[in-house]
This record gives C-alpha cells, sequence and structure tokens, in this order.
C-alpha cells in the first residue's frame, strides 16, 4: 500500500445538503447540515437512520441497514432518488437508484467507473450494528479493514473484485462434479488469480493492521480508563502460507468436498484481551470500548491520509455506548475538526451534544 494517497492531496468536503426522493419513509426532503456537529433528535421511526443512511450510501454504495441499496426504494415506488452537495460547490453526489440497478452522477456528470465516484469522499460511520465487529463471524471484520483499505488504496477494490469473481467462479467447477484432470485444466487461472490477487489482498490487510495498532491500543486503554494498553491485541489470523502453497496442500479436500476451502475470504481478525478472544470474554462496556476504538482509529488513519477528516456519522449511540463512553466520545469529536452528523432519541444524549456544539437538524419535506 503506498504511504501517500494515490490521488493527490484531496481535502475532503463537508456535506451542506442532502436531497432524498422516495427513500424509506421520505417521499421528498431536504436536509441542510452545519459545518461540525448536526444532530437529527426525535423518536425512533422518524426516519432519522435513514438520513445517515443515505449518506453512507452516497459515499460506499453501500447500506449499514441492508444488504441490498435498492431496499431504500419507499414502498409501492419504482425509483429512488439521494443527491448531496458540499461546502465545494462544484462537488456533488447523486444515485439514482432502481431496482437490481443504480446510476451515478458525480459533479453534473454521469460516472461509469465506480472507483472514480468514490474517490474523494470518505465516511466513517458508529452504528449499534458495528459492535457485530467483536462479536460475530470474521466476515465483518474482514470487511471493516477491507473498506478502510478502499479509502487508502485507489488499486485496492480492482484486487478485491478479482479475487471474489475468481472463488466465485472456482467454487461454480467444483459443483460440476467433473473428473480430475478436467476439473485441473479449468481451474488453473481462476486459481492462478486467487493466488495473485489473494496474496495482494492479505498482505495489504497485515499492513494496515500493523499501522492500527498502537492508536488502536491507546484509544481503548483511555476509553477504559486503563494504564496498560497491552492489555489489549488485535492478529490477522491466516495459514502463514502463500495462498498457492494452500491450494496445492488442500487440493484434493476442495475437490472431493466440492468446497473452495483456500484463501483470504477464510481469513479472521482476532481481538484478544489479556489474551483471551474479546468475543468470548469481553463484557458489554468492554466491547463497546473495543467498537469505539476501533473507529476512533479508523477515523485518525483516514484522516492524516486525506490530509482532512471524513465525516462521522453517529447513529444512535444511546444503544452503541453507556454513559461514560458517549461522553468520551462526544469530547473526542469536540476536539477535532470533524463533520459530525449523528441521531438520537434520547433526550440526555441530545443535550450532551448540544453542550459540544451541536445544533439539531430539521429536514424539509416538501417539493423543491
Amino acid at each position: 500500500m503506498n504511504d501517500t494517497f494515490n490521488q493527490g492531496d484531496f481535502k475532503p468536503h463537508r456535506i451542506k445538503r442532502l436531497v432524498l426522493k422516495n427513500i424509506r419513509i421520505y417521499g421528498e426532503a431536504l436536509f441542510d447540515f452545519e459545518d461540525q456537529l448536526s444532530v437529527l433528535f426525535g423518536p425512533n421511526g422518524s426516519g432519522k437512520t435513514t438520513v445517515l443512511e443515505s449518506i453512507s450510501i452516497l459515499g460506499t454504495l453501500k447500506s449499514f441497514r441492508s444488504s441490498r441499496i435498492y431496499d431504500v426504494i419507499r414502498k409501492d415506488e419504482s425509483h429512488a432518488l439521494i443527491e448531496a452537495k458540499f461546502d465545494n460547490p462544484i462537488q456533488t453526489r447523486k444515485i439514482e437508484i432502481r431496482e437490481r440497478s443504480k446510476v451515478l452522477y458525480k459533479n453534473g456528470s454521469k460516472e461509469n467507473d465506480v472507483k472514480k465516484y468514490l474517490s474523494n469522499l470518505s465516511i466513517t460511520c458508529l452504528a449499534p450494528d458495528h459492535l457485530l465487529l467483536v462479536k460475530s463471524g470474521p466476515e465483518e471484520r474482514r470487511k471493516y479493514l477491507d473498506y478502510i483499505l478502499f479509502n487508502l488504496d485507489d488499486t485496492y477494490l480492482d484486487y478485491l473484485k478479482r479475487y471474489q469473481r475468481a472463488v466465485k467462479q472456482k467454487a461454480s467447477i467444483l459443483k460440476q462434479k467433473l473428473s480430475k484432470s478436467v476439473y485441473l485444466d479449468l481451474v488453473y487461472p481462476w486459481e492462478k488469480e486467487i493466488a495473485l490477487s489473494g496474496d495482494y489482498i492479505r498482505t495489504q490487510r497485515k499492513n494496515i493492521l500493523s499501522k492500527m495498532l498502537s492508536s488502536f491500543q491507546e484509544f481503548f486503554a483511555e476509553i477504559s480508563n486503563k494504564s496498560n494498553n497491552k492489555h489489549i491485541t488485535i492478529d490477522y489470523q491466516d495459514t502463514e502460507q502463500t495462498i498457492l502453497e494452500e491450494i496445492q496442500q488442500k487440493r484434493d479436500a476442495e475437490f472431493y468436498s466440492q468446497r473452495v476451502l483456500t484463501g483470504a475470504h477464510r481469513d479472521d481478525i482476532k481481538i484478544y484481551l489479556s489474551g483471551s478472544p474479546a468475543k468470548d470474554v469481553g463484557s458489554q462496556g468492554e466491547v463497546s470500548s473495543i467498537v469505539l476504538a476501533l473507529k476512533m482509529t479508523e477515523l485518525a488513519i483516514l484522516e492524516k491520509q486525506w490530509h482532512g477528516s471524513p465525516i462521522l456519522l453517529l447513529d444512535d449511540v444511546g444503544n452503541a455506548l453507556d454513559e461514560a463512553r458517549r461522553t468520551h466520545l462526544m469530547g473526542w469529536v469536540q476536539k477535532r475538526n470533524t463533520q459530525v452528523i449523528m441521531t438520537t432519541a434520547d433526550p440526555q444524549i441530545f443535550d450532551l451534544a448540544t453542550k459540544a456544539g451541536g445544533k439539531k437538524l430539521d429536514g424539509r419535506r416538501s417539493a423543491f
């Protein structure tokens, strides 16, 4: 991974206006944001999270609430639109969403290149579901590292797509119940791609994790009021072989089980508390501290690489963090030059946010 951002010293812009059309509960709505902290305050079910989800979709082409972005289309509608304007007047993003398809626009022009569309907009999000980073299986942790790498290395997405396509093709060949000689002939080019792109993905994940470790430990110690930041560690776990060596070792097992048993998509990122797996021994408070420390580390790394802060989305921190950790987060945010957009249904959290300089955000649901 390059030590400098591939696309130049670009300072991420702050979002100024968001327009929604046929997005979940919204027919048409418009939101204007503060430069620092904007707070969506109101009862559950009022559409607060949808605003953050829409911003996340603009910056990542993924929803943190659903595996399919067309799930955001309002019931009984055939299409939806998300559009944003930034503090630089020429910077705009728009997505038109239909079932099974989407059309991207950047700075007023249609953009067919996903990588170009995603460039120069960085978003970090903390939502209650991110507690699964610790408690769930390895897929969530791999996705977490992959998202950071998307923002740091503009070739990483290409390698990941190539790898995923090759794994899918290999899996399809395995299910065809071919003779072994025919199978080996057909699978050879795909295994070659799996080895090439998979080793790149694995190396980049290990490199970024190594760069994150010290800051992650310091943030965790600070949040948890622990004097020893070595109380926690995080480790990338693979077979310590090249992927080609893995394939050669497990070729028979893959052929007879008809399953892909090797590669970077099977790796894990293990988090340990005092030498024991955090997912097994961590209390609710410790799990919250781990997730908050990871997100703070993510923001700090992207901030350094981008020479400016990503947009920070905080969804319902009352469910994700306890009072002490919410207070710590607000204090940390207040010290940084970061645009933050948060949601809460809790009056106490709203008061905490306003004391940190937050302004209540009210959308306008009307034609525009």
